[in-house]
Order: C-alpha cells, then structure tokens, then sequence
C-alpha cells in the first residue's frame, strides 16, 4: 500500500512540475521594474567609458564624467520613486487595517543560510556554521555573564511597590468569551489596536 501511495505522489508532482514548472520568486526590488531603462542608461554609459580609455581627450573625458553624474541621478530617481510607492502602499494597508497584507509588504523574502563572520580578535574569517554558532555562544557568554557595576546600596534605594496579587488571578470564563468574540476572522486588531497574536 506504501507503494501505491508513494507511486501517487510521484506521479502528481512530476505531473505538475511538467505542467505548471517551478514557481519563481519574485523579489521586490527597485531595479527589476525598471530593468531596459537601467540597461540602457549602463550600456550608455560603458560605452563612453570605453571611448574614455581609448581616447584621453578633453571632450571624451567630460562626455564619460557627465554621463556618469546623470546615470547616478537617474538610479536615485528610480529608487527614490520606487520606495515612495511601496511606503504609500503599507501606509494604504495600515489606514484600510489590512495587518495580512501590512506584514507580507514589509517582509521580503529572507535569504537562508549563513554569512561569514570574523573571530573575536579580528583575524580569522569564520565560514563553517559550527565555528560560526561557537562565536556567538563565546560572545553572548561574555556579554550576559559579565559582573555587574551596580551596588547593592543603589538597588535598596529604588522605590518598593506592593505586588498586586489581582494580576495573577487566571481570567473569568466571561472575560475569555469576550476576548474569543473579538478575534475578527482575518486576524485584523480589535477595538484596543492590539494584534490578537500579541
């Protein structure tokens, strides 16, 4: 019966990988919308540089330098007009209390895996994960195990509040029910502004 089964799935999967292929990530940067326009701009440019290193003239060199100075413009322009449309697109999610949407916009897909780091004294570039994790065990070891500066004298001077043994209390069947019932479907925040998964 195993078998069967797992006959079934390969069969499924190979069927829809034929069909339908890998899904692409799409990634949400400034550039890939505007991928001709910044070729082109590039390609101008690269060709001026190529004439500049050829030919040292007076005209080449100011031709590749003013080039230059516009195609920074420009990219700064795309960026800048590309961020202010994603701000006004999670600024548009958070005013219509779309919180789903808010957090899919705000987070980007994230890049697994890990980066090098350099040991503690600075010479040693670390790439194994072990070595990697080590570090980080030795760093924060160092860091939360350190003696501590404040007297014991400046502790018993802070002010005392009474505990307030209410707060320890588990809530009433009532007070759950009401809670339950304010839990919207889409999991958007009640009347209080609080995520229901705070």
């Amino acid at each position: 019966m195993e078998t069967r089964w797992c006959q079934l799935r390969n069969v499924i999967q190979s069927t829809a990988l034929d069909v339908l292929g890998r899904a692409r990530r799409q990634h949400q940067d400034w550039f890939d919308g505007n991928d001709a326009e910044i070729s082109n701009l590039l390609t101008e440019k690269n060709v001026l540089h190529k004439v500049y290193m050829d030919l040292r003239t007076n005209a080449t060199i100011a031709a590749f330098f003013r080039c230059r100075c516009l195609v920074r413009q420009r990219l700064r322009k795309m960026q800048d007009a590309w961020m202010i449309r994603k701000a006004e697109g999670i600024q548009g999610y958070v005013d219509r209390n779309e919180m789903k949407h808010f957090f899919k916009a705000i987070y980007n897909p994230c890049i697994k895996g890990t980066a090098p780091l350099l040991s503690c004294d600075g010479t040693t570039l670390l790439t194994e994960k072990s070595q990697i994790l080590k570090h980080w065990v030795e760093h924060f070891r160092s860091l939360l195990n350190c003696s501590s500066a404040i007297s014991d004298a400046v502790i018993d001077r802070l002010p005392q509040v009474d505990t307030n043994h209410d707060l320890n209390l588990p809530p009433s069947l009532l007070e759950t029910h009401r809670a339950a019932q304010q839990i919207s479907s889409a999991k958007a925040p009640g009347s209080d502004a609080i995520l229901p998964e705070v």
